[in-house]
């Protein structure tokens, strides 16, 4: 907690708030965000901003955010000539006329509570809004103009001046663990209400399949708990009796358990030479003499959860998988999505303990914000102590979730993607007051207190893009109701999946997806009514030739994924250097540029799968497979050769685009949106006129990452996937109207594969324009090209 304070806030006086007096106070905005940003910033106006900013959502038109870049000298970030620009345009002209923007103050007192006098102040909450003026109607001020309301929890210490006087009632959060027992009464109505009101909790992901959660089928697995002593209470593993059954075939209620291993979990494998001591069929004639490892601190809260709210069975990934077993590990793999969906309780162990556990007490970091402003006599005016300011309500619990749940480690894993995607329901620890976080399908995360983590207020806060929808299960009801959807639901899922973190890139990158890619293909199915063209490989679906034009988000290394063919998202990850000098494997983040409609311009003629070696991952090119439904998902089809039916067009990739002016150029010649990936353009001409620009290249391939060397060497193809009309520009190019045409493409080389003739790999992809390529396209003839 800071003490430093501006002149401002040194001079504050809570008997402004005297009753009977003027409802409101406030500062001049521009004065808090100076004191705040300054190099020795106001504790208080610091505060202040941050919550003000969250509550503000992003809105690049409210006065907040205009004054905020007029003290930074920031552009605004909205184009000329669009409704935005018309908003901020009036939203200035009115701070002209009704003079400056202000912080407005506001007090809420607790009255109902008995206080001492009629004088006494009573105030527990202090309330702060941005607005140009109290008395104008919104109107007149503009709707979304004015950033929503903050509050701030008002508390004195016993004994001093604010809190004798009654002036300061209120009280500071005070919770002093993240886990009490007496949560499980409101685990249990929490569940019981979903149960009753919500139908989509009870539906499998593709919304085909429905299923009761308090008998439903059991995984291949269960480890079965119970307390060696009838109720016992003892947190203690010998208090436990813990046994892995076989459990295929039968029905009942389980709960898994979410987390990221670590050396205890290591330690906890099952593996085959402790299988029959895990299944007490070893023999032995106790358990001391079992190969069995005590659980850890984070397996025995889960258990104990689990056993407290009447439930037997958990699902634990390291003890119900038999780890050094390959065959029983791609057979589970693919089973995740039945396991999470049919559960009926995730637990997601988020935060944990310096131990590992998921219970822990909370320190004074762990607390929202608090700083002290100064108290003054009602009476005399003279500085009496100070009293304590602490951050409330939507804002500060946004902060929390999204500190605790959304930045966790737990979400930046690949596998915990699809885990928690496919939960019905969850259960989040948080290291603050907050304690836990319960979410469904449909509802958003709420505490045992019945507080809810709003979305809008969380993404509202400086996060990274895409991990916001991740925190929040709400986000994840994709659109399935028909093909194209679907097929832009995936894409969806992948553009959030693709750059999380995976130990074993090759051999997981495909796998710890394949759970919500089975849903997918379950609707698919349906919705296609057997259309064998959507067939999945490889991460796509190969009937969908749009998903071949996915691009790279973000800079970084360039590493090729063994066994997965160029023309998949899934065949790019990268790595960086963690605090520790570790390395950290991840995928390249992807996206998918958005537009309305396309021409469809190349064709899938056939899809040939190719075995794959395990672990070594090198495609058997003469050896072609049909993967069995059960392995459809997983490395089973991890590889494909694609033959295509298209127009090949010889190109020159160069340099880099010199500009951010140039690349903006660029897009909108080219249409694209929204903003990403552009600091990775480069220039693109067509073969026979190397100095005319008609395009531009996103090179994701690892041997052209050099910017030193921007021209990529030997014979380079523009391979046309779609088109679209571009409207607005056309009279730039001497058109008679003004539309235009856009080419999609994905760029190839010529490669050698094993039995096949006309082969190329994917180099990256782009867009062309101009009416030299459209003379260009009309002049190609169509050939077959196989694409690895």
């Amino acid at each position: 907690m800071s003490d430093e304070l501006c002149s401002r806030c040194q001079n504050f006086n809570i008997q402004a708030f005297e009753r009977g007096g003027y409802a409101y106070r406030g500062y001049p905005l521009a004065a808090v965000i100076r004191s705040a940003t300054a190099e020795e910033s106001c504790s208080f106006c610091s505060m202040l901003l941050e919550h003000l900013k969250i509550a503000d959502r992003g809105n690049k038109t409210s006065f907040l955010s205009i004054a905020i870049r007029k003290e930074s000298g920031e552009a605004d970030p909205v184009p000329w000539f669009s409704f935005d620009r018309l908003h901020l345009i009036r939203r200035q002209f009115i701070s002209m006329t009704y003079g400056p923007v202000w912080v407005h103050f506001s007090i809420q007192r607790a009255d109902r509570f008995p206080s001492r006098g009629k004088d006494a102040l009573n105030i527990i909450k202090l309330r702060a809004f941005v607005s140009p003026t109290i008395s104008r109607s919104p109107t007149l001020i503009g709707f979304g103009a004015m950033t929503p309301a903050v509050y701030f929890n008002l508390a004195a210490d016993p004994e001093t001046p604010a809190f004798t006087s009654q002036d300061i009632t209120g009280s500071l959060s005070s919770v002093t663990h993240n886990w009490s027992w007496s949560y499980l009464d409101h685990i249990q109505n929490w569940h019981k209400k979903c149960r009753e009101n919500h139908p989509e909790c009870s539906k499998t992901l593709s919304r085909c399949e429905t299923f009761d959660v308090e008998n439903a089928p059991l995984p291949n697995r269960c480890v079965e708990v119970s307390f060696a002593e009838s109720q016992s209470s003892n947190h203690d593993p010998e208090a436990l009796n813990v046994v892995l059954r076989e459990t295929r075939g039968q029905t009942g209620k389980y709960i898994i358990l979410s987390h990221r291993w670590d050396e205890s979990t290591e330690r906890a494998r099952t593996l085959h030479d402790n299988y029959a001591c895990r299944t007490e069929q070893c023999g032995h004639s106790s358990r001391d003499r079992c190969n069995f490892p005590p659980l850890s601190p984070l397996f025995l809260d889960a258990v104990h959860i689990a056993l407290r709210l009447g439930v037997r069975y958990i699902w634990i990934d390291s003890i119900c998988i038999i780890q050094d077993d390959s065959a029983d590990w791609d057979h589970e793999a693919v089973r995740m999505a039945d396991y999470y969906q049919r559960a009926w309780l995730t637990i997601a162990a988020t935060t944990v303990n310096p131990s590992g556990g998921l219970f822990r007490a909370l320190q004074a970091r762990d607390l929202p914000r608090v700083t002290r402003l100064p108290y003054r006599d009602g009476e005399t005016g003279a500085l009496g102590g100070h009293f304590y300011v602490q951050a409330a309500g939507n804002t500060a619990l946004a902060m929390e979730y999204w500190k605790n749940v959304g930045t966790s480690a737990l979400l930046s894993r690949g596998w915990v993607y699809q885990e928690w995607m496919l939960s019905r329901r969850l259960l989040a620890f948080s290291g603050s007051s907050a304690g836990i976080f319960m979410q469904c399908q449909e509802a958003l995360p709420q505490t045992v207190r019945g507080d809810v983590a709003k979305q809008e207020w969380v993404e509202a806060g400086e996060t990274p893009k895409g991990l916001v929808d991740k925190a929040f299960k709400v986000s994840m009801k994709f659109g399935l109701e028909s093909v194209a959807k679907i097929l832009h639901s995936w894409e969806t899922a992948v553009e959030a999946y693709s750059s999380l973190q995976l130990t074993f890139v090759e051999q997981d990158r495909l796998v710890a997806l394949a759970g919500v890619a089975k849903e997918f293909g379950t609707a698919l199915q349906i919705k296609a009514s057997g259309n064998q063209s959507y067939r999945y490989a490889a991460g796509l679906w190969t009937g969908y030739t749009r998903g071949m034009l996915w691009e790279q988000a973000e800079r970084g290394v360039r590493v090729r994924v063994k066994g997965i063919p160029t023309w998949s998202w899934a065949s790019m990850s990268t790595n960086h250097t963690d605090d520790e000098g570790g390395t950290i494997n991840s995928g390249v983040r992807v996206r998918w540029a958005r537009y309305w409609k396309s021409n469809k311009l190349c064709l899938v003629k056939s899809v040939k799968m190719i075995r794959v070696t395990p672990r070594e991952w090198e495609p058997q090119f003469d050896t072609p497979i049909d993967p069995s439904p059960e392995n459809m998902y997983g490395n089973g089809s991890r590889f494909a050769l694609l033959q295509l039916r298209g127009r090949l067009q010889p190109v020159i990739i160069d340099g880099h685009f010199a500009s951010t002016e140039e690349t903006d150029a660029a897009a909108l010649l080219t249409d694209h949106k929204p903003d990403f990936g552009r600091d990775m353009w480069r220039r693109v001409a067509l073969a026979g006129t190397p100095e005319e620009l008609v395009g531009w290249a996103s090179i994701e391939h690892p041997e052209n990452q050099s910017r030193e060397n921007n021209r990529v060497n030997g014979s380079v193809y523009a391979f046309f996937v779609a088109s679209t009309s571009k409207s607005d520009t056309g009279y730039g190019f001497g058109n008679w109207s003004n539309h235009h045409t856009v080419y999609q493409v994905i760029f190839l080389s010529s490669v050698a594969v094993l039995g096949h003739v006309n082969c190329y790999e994917r180099l990256g992809v782009g867009r062309l324009f101009g009416n030299n390529v459209e003379s260009a396209f009309e002049k190609l003839k169509e050939v077959l090209i196989w694409l690895a």
